[in-house]
């Protein structure tokens, strides 16, 4: 009996198909819908999903397959008077039943304001030194170096605040920016009722037609988590040279950063090189070096980490990535550590612009 009425309803779905057909162009081409709402309130939308597999030589939790995380993006246009953005991040168990689900970042920006101002309020990221701004899938490399993660105290630390940035007009790049938020971040202690300030100041220059060259300080204050102030301080350097005579031709980046933690505990402090190369049209290869110290008081050794990474990807868009990479660790406390990952990253959907 079943088989008889296969054909009737394929027959009925197609013939529906081709009454709804021309009502659903004319809609599509006045932006409308069934609920006379138009299609272009909604914002742009995008889903970046990582995957990866981890071996190492000692016994981790993070080896075996894993979903690192699912993001979805969010941007559209408020009103002549703001742009709204979103990042909310799904982070998979190990099991993969649940999720933990947060908000990376989320906040408006103020639109026409007086030529070189800026300001944007809500959450965002820190921007103490360059990584500390990057979302999981814009790392350079499948994990966030040591060195941030150490002095930070999380691979991409947020705050709900106030931003305001100044570009003057000048013959080279310069970004001036302040901000308050309410030191809720991990490296803060979020019961004091105060707020944490800081500010970002960088500047870039071009070398000719094929190279430009950014130099960046950083700092950040705010209640620390035992007694007393938290103190953040971070340079960062990143040269980027592309071979114009090709469009996809060889191209190198790279990026170091120092980042300085001081508070009434002992400091810390950490260093990260990054070396990227596009050998080819769609292949990428690339070295870091990571460390961090703990500096105790004064007659007592330090004591220092160390990671070092070689990655090769294959990156066909923008879109989409294949990364590969091996690892070398020698961890406070731990033995060293020697492990092999493979990771795929994808995008679907409306794809913002990464940072320059």
């Amino acid at each position: 009996m079943s088989g008889s009425r296969a054909p009737w309803r394929s027959t009925w779905l197609i013939a529906v198909g081709l009454i709804a057909l021309p009502a659903a162009r004319v809609e599509a081409q006045s932006g409308s819908t069934a609920t006379g709402t138009s299609n272009k309130l909604n914002p742009a939308i995008s889903l970046n999903s990582l995957f990866s597999a981890r071996k190492s030589d000692a016994a981790s939790d993070e080896d075996g397959f894993r979903a690192q995380e699912f993001e979805m993006g969010l941007v559209s246009i408020v009103d002549a008077h703001f742009r709204a953005s979103a990042n909310i991040a799904f982070a998979p168990s190990a099991g993969g039943a649940e999720a933990e689900v947060g908000l990376e970042e989320g906040y408006v920006t103020v639109l026409g304001l007086p030529t070189g101002l800026g300001l944007k309020a809500g959450r965002f990221f820190l921007p103490v030194g360059r990584h500390n701004q990057l979302h999981t899938h814009q790392f350079p490399f499948i994990d966030a170096p040591r060195a941030v993660a150490a002095t930070l105290g999380g691979e991409s630390a947020g705050d709900v605040g106030l931003l305001a940035s100044y570009l003057p007009d000048l013959p080279w790049y310069l970004d001036l920016q302040a901000y308050v938020t309410d030191a809720a971040a991990e490296a803060f202690d979020s019961a004091s009722r105060r707020v944490a300030a800081g500010g970002r100041l960088v500047s870039l220059f071009d070398l000719g037609e094929t190279a430009t060259f950014e130099a960046g300080g950083s700092f950040l204050r705010g209640p620390g988590v035992a007694a007393g102030d938290a103190t953040f301080l971070g340079a960062d350097l990143r040269l980027k040279w592309r071979d114009t005579r090709k469009t996809h031709g060889h191209a190198v980046t790279w990026v170091s950063e120092f980042l300085l933690a001081q508070s009434d505990q002992p400091d810390v402090s950490g260093a990260y090189s990054t070396l990227l190369f596009r050998v080819g049209r769609q292949w990428w290869t690339g070295v870091e070096y990571s460390w961090n110290s703990l500096i105790p008081e004064t007659g007592r050794a330090r004591s220092k980490e160390h990671e070092a990474r070689v990655q090769l990807a294959w990156v066909p868009s923008e879109f989409s990535a294949l990364r590969g990479e091996f690892g070398w660790t020698d961890p406070l406390g731990g033995p060293r550590e020697l492990s092999a990952t493979l990771q795929l990253n994808f995008t679907i959907g409306a794809h913002p612009a990464h940072q320059y």
